[in-house]
């Protein structure tokens, strides 16, 4: 049984506005894939030490692999366009932001494990094509056919470091990693398919906040030798497995406008309470 002589304006305004607040703040989604609902602004490709001129800006997959000889980094971006307008929103708060990449296969059963790092200069992701988009030793083999030429090389490549793995073409610090132990294959095959996720927060903060977005440099960390192929943005097979980077965020109302809902709320209480004090004399 509830004391109605205890039911003052100023607690009923207290208790509706536990219930408002939460009922106001919008929470939402928004989910960026290659091809979905319209999306064009995917850009990847990976680079290939075995490969150095060699550009695969249209494969179908990704792959990242470290190794003598044999080292393999991957490069990838998404246009923001979408949400820096979200941004722009008044109560607008970004809750979380993941990259995800589908793993189809692996070198053998060993631990994989790889790095995504921001990107600190521009890359183009091209073509397949010779001559087009990243490659082992420049971010655009497109600068210069003259391998004597040091026209669109990495920046780091004079110290030694190809791929984009050089600290003046990448954060040195990870954003994010992940490691998977150890895997059992089906006979005859080393198919994983399944995801692996990459916490991006941080970096897409510091995007929406000016920083200018190149994306991101994916690299392996793997303890023994090992190869990781990803579907790329490019895939036909399946494009819900393509590379999917997805926001939760929220929007609050302005002060101003939650001021009028309280203040409505208010009102009526104050009306409610005048009634039950008139019905008493």
């Amino acid at each position: 049984m509830i004391n109605k002589s205890i039911l003052t304006p100023q607690i009923c305004l207290l208790t509706a506005g536990a219930f408002l607040l939460p009922a106001f703040a919008s929470a939402d989604e928004l989910v960026l894939r290659q091809g979905l609902s319209g999306y064009t602004g995917t850009l990847d490709t990976f680079t290939n030490e075995g490969a150095p001129t060699s550009a695969y800006g249209s494969e179908s997959n990704l792959a990242v692999r470290s190794g003598i000889n044999n080292t393999r980094t991957s490069l990838i971006s998404f246009d923001l366009a979408t949400l820096e307008t979200l941004a722009e929103t008044p109560g607008f708060n970004l809750e979380s932001a993941s990259l995800s990449f589908y793993v189809e296969t692996m070198l053998n059963t060993r631990t994989a494990a790889a790095s995504i790092y921001r990107m600190d200069r521009a890359w183009t992701a091209g073509t397949s094509a010779f001559g087009s988009g990243a490659t082992w030793r420049r971010w655009d083999a497109g600068s210069s056919s003259d391998p004597s030429d040091d026209a669109g090389e990495w920046v780091s490549r004079l110290n030694g470091a190809n791929g984009g793995l050089g600290s003046d073409d990448r954060q040195t610090t990870a954003t994010d990693s992940f490691s998977i132990a150890g895997v059992t294959f089906e006979p005859g095959a080393r198919t994983y398919n399944d995801w692996v996720e990459f916490d991006v927060l941080s970096d897409v903060g510091a995007f929406l906040g000016g920083t200018t977005n190149y994306g991101w440099l994916l690299a392996d960390t793997s303890p023994n030798d090992q190869q990781t192929v990803f579907t790329s943005s490019d895939s036909a097979s399946d494009i819900t497995q393509r590379p999917t980077l997805t926001f939760a965020y929220t929007i609050v109302p302005e002060a101003s406008s939650m001021g009028l809902i309280f203040g409505s709320v208010a009102g009526l209480f104050v009306f409610i309470n005048l009634r039950r004090r008139q019905e008493k004399v």
